[in-house]
């Protein structure tokens, strides 16, 4: 590699060509700006949100107790059980994949001795959404990542539909 990091002079201004467009068409973001964790940023988001009152505290009983809040992914076959917090992690750092992970420690996640239910689930996963999506509009990120983690079945024939017997009938 040269000193500049790239192989060859070509390849350095072709990175700096494509750098150029990425500017003159507004697709370019500076990554610094999405270093901001999202426990930081959702609290901007939730103070500068213009909702309803009753909408924005739920916003904040969602980002405290389940956004913002470590969950413990269950042991599998072949893994311990490990924790996600998504809090400390910076915004533009958060991948469909790590969304996926959090969504499978709230199916696992109790509160009180029961299960969180898929409405709760659906809604934190809501929550998270709408706040990721003003990071995209403020910038900070190119897409949503949760436009590409769908929430997990349930369980084994979650969407299923059961025929019913003679007797049923």
């Amino acid at each position: 590699l040269s000193q500049g990091g790239f192989l060859t002079r070509r390849d350095a201004k072709d990175f700096i060509r494509e750098l150029d467009a990425q500017i003159v068409t507004g697709g370019y973001l500076d990554p610094r700006r999405g270093q901001i964790t999202l426990a930081d940023f959702a609290e901007q988001w939730i103070d500068a949100h213009p909702g309803k009152r009753r909408t924005v505290a739920g916003y904040r009983s969602h980002l405290r107790t389940h956004l913002l809040a470590p969950a413990v992914i269950p042991a599998d076959d072949t893994r311990p059980a490990r924790t996600i917090n998504l809090a400390p992690m910076a915004v533009n750092e958060l991948r469909p994949s790590t969304i996926r992970l959090w969504l499978r420690a709230l199916q696992a996640k109790t509160h009180e001795g029961q299960s969180l239910s898929p409405a709760t689930i659906a809604q934190a996963r809501r929550t998270l959404h709408c706040c990721l999506n003003a990071a995209v509009t403020d910038g900070l990120n190119t897409i949503n990542p949760v436009d590409a983690a769908n929430l997990p079945k349930s369980g084994a024939g979650a969407n299923e539909r059961r025929a019913c017997t003679a007797a049923e009938y």
